[in-house]
């Protein structure tokens, strides 16, 4: 009886999870096929400096612990409040009004 194969890019021979069968399976190499950073490799020799700049900022977040805390936060799902509104309109009238600083005024009071 024939072993059962699963198909994979690259260079190793490993031990595959299941086939729909259940049995085991194992992984074989497809010849001229490329792994994942074989892809990246190529890729990212196309790309501009700027491109370039954007990718690895965004590679850079994947491990940054605070988007992390953003990204795994749960969903706010407290319903908005009859307060809330009262005080999102205040917020809304004083803009109306001009009772607003910007951020660089009230950053320069604190210099």
């Amino acid at each position: 009886m024939q072993r059962p194969y699963q198909l994979v890019a690259g260079d190793e021979r490993q031990p595959a999870a299941h086939t729909d069968s259940g049995k085991a399976a194992e992984r074989v190499t497809v010849p001229g096929t490329m792994t994942a950073k074989e892809q990246l490799r190529e890729r990212i020799e196309t790309l501009t400096e700027h491109e370039a700049e954007r990718t690895l900022r965004l590679l850079d977040n994947v491990h940054d612990p605070v988007i992390a805390a953003f990204r795994d936060a749960p969903k706010d799902d407290e319903p908005w409040t009859a307060d809330d509104e009262a005080a999102a309109a205040e917020g809304r009238a004083d803009i109306a009004a001009g009772r607003t600083v910007t951020l660089d005024e009230a950053m320069r009071e604190f210099e």
